[in-house]
């Protein structure tokens, strides 16, 4: 019995013996040590799928700053501008700051003339305005769309006149000069004037020829 039990236990002592390296033992070290390059593969995939979300964030951001700038439309892109949350020193951010401080300046300076001249109906002085406005200002000024649509009866009704008197239709002249509701001191109404007033004299003329022959 002795020799049974250490037969017995010399087995159990071979069973509880280490394995070689490399034999049996050896692929489950390697799946105990995968799951540290498993997680930094992950983090790293991660750190690109933030990344990627970011810029294109940012390019949203660029995309709607050059709309509004390009539209001159002052309400939107301050509204862009106060939710931009990347680098403030972004040329982007940088133009379209200035371009907005640009344009509140020129709508301080035109904004209170602009609403004058309408009230006046001073064709000129509007004219004026709206031609900053649009060269260094912003769209959404009080007035200004008011102001473009003035201008763009003026211009029809001044066309009109003009091509009466240059092809001497007067017939054309007169309907005009009666629809005239602006400055009837102004040149292309004065104009319109004295061709009638030319009409009248050489009609004056005819007539008074015709009663002496």
């Amino acid at each position: 019995e002795p020799a049974a039990c250490e037969a017995g236990g010399g087995r159990a002592g071979a069973e509880r013996r280490p394995l070689p390296a490399g034999r049996a033992a050896g692929p489950a070290l390697q799946e105990r040590a995968a799951p540290p390059q498993a997680g930094a593969g992950v983090r790293a995939a991660s750190h690109v799928v933030r990344a990627r979300a970011e810029l294109i964030r940012w390019q949203a951001g660029v995309k709607q700053i050059r709309q509004a700038v390009e539209l001159r439309d002052v309400g939107t892109l301050d509204k862009v501008l106060a939710q931009w949350a990347f680098h403030e020193g972004a040329p982007e951010l940088v133009e379209a700051h200035q371009k907005l401080a640009e344009w509140r300046q020129v709508a301080e300076e035109v904004g209170p003339a602009l609403r004058a001249a309408l009230k006046q109906r001073d064709m000129p002085a509007i004219k004026a305005a709206v031609r900053k406005l649009d060269a260094q200002g912003p769209r959404d000024v009080e007035g200004a769309e008011e102001a473009r649509a003035l201008l763009e009866r003026y211009d029809a009704k001044a066309r009109r006149l003009k091509n009466a008197v240059a092809s001497r239709n007067v017939q054309v002249a007169e309907a005009a000069m009666k629809a005239w509701d602006f400055d009837k001191r102004d040149p292309m109404y004065i104009s319109g004037q004295e061709m009638l007033v030319r009409r009248a004299m050489q009609l004056k003329e005819l007539h008074e020829a015709a009663a002496t022959a």
